[in-house]
């Protein structure tokens, strides 16, 4: 049991300890939207994907410590990452269906997040049922890239129909999709870093990883205190 909490601490030490922030950011706005106003519209997508959060990380750290092959541990993080990829894209797709006005937007936002869904859900099944894991490393990485690429156009048409319609700011909903595009934007470089040179330089990658903890952490807190202070006056 020592062992297990050293090697815990020691995982957590190399991201600066972000990882047991973001767990605790992540379940306490789980709590606080659970406890909150029942006609809160984004209720449901928010407790799914703080939910997802913390049980990922969660997961995440107990096998990365656990008593596995490194061959295995790789292979049970791209499940989780793929799994979170679908509620993720599930999410916030449907978030973004409800905030925006264009119908055509929706719509398409509706078809576009199908597919990806759908792309996941294929490689998810792929990669639990192949005993071949070499080489999907990057594959997975492409996946988590495509994700944040089109989460960030919901984000940029959202200001759009702000400023081109003169629609209202609410800044609620505002600034979890300010959140939202900052974690996509900052995620990205370290998913299109390639595998060779994460390996010979770990102290980039730590860089490029701790903006993504940090930022999915705020997100995860800013959709706690949006569903706690819910209003309807607030509606969108």
């Amino acid at each position: 049991m020592g062992s297990f909490f050293e090697n815990l601490i020691e995982l957590w030490s190399k991201f600066y300890f972000i990882e047991p922030i973001l767990i605790c950011s992540a379940g306490y706005s789980l709590i606080q939207i659970s406890k909150g106003n029942y006609s809160f519209p984004f209720r449901r997508y928010f407790l799914l994907y703080t939910g997802s959060v913390t049980l990922l990380f969660i997961a995440g750290a107990l096998i990365l410590v656990g008593d596995l092959n490194i061959s295995l541990k790789s292979k049970y993080i791209e499940l989780a990452n793929c799994g979170f990829n679908i509620i993720e894209m599930y999410c916030f797709s449907q978030f973004f269906i409800c905030v925006l006005h264009s119908e055509r937007a929706k719509k398409n936002i509706s078809k576009i997040s199908i597919f990806i869904i759908i792309l996941n859900s294929t490689s998810f099944i792929v990669l639990l049922f192949s005993p071949f894991f070499k080489g999907f490393y990057n594959y997975t990485d492409l996946l988590c890239a495509i994700n944040f690429f089109f989460l960030m156009g919901p984000c940029i048409l959202y200001f759009l129909e702000i400023y081109i319609q003169n629609n209202r700011l609410h800044w609620s909903t505002s600034v979890v999709v300010i959140f939202l595009f900052t974690y996509c934007v900052v995620s990205l470089p370290s998913l299109v870093v390639l595998e060779n040179f994460r390996r010979q330089y770990d102290f980039m990658m730590i860089l490029l990883f701790v903006p993504h903890l940090l930022f999915l952490s705020l997100l995860c807190l800013t959709m706690g205190t949006l569903g706690k202070n819910f209003s309807v006056s607030r509606l969108i």
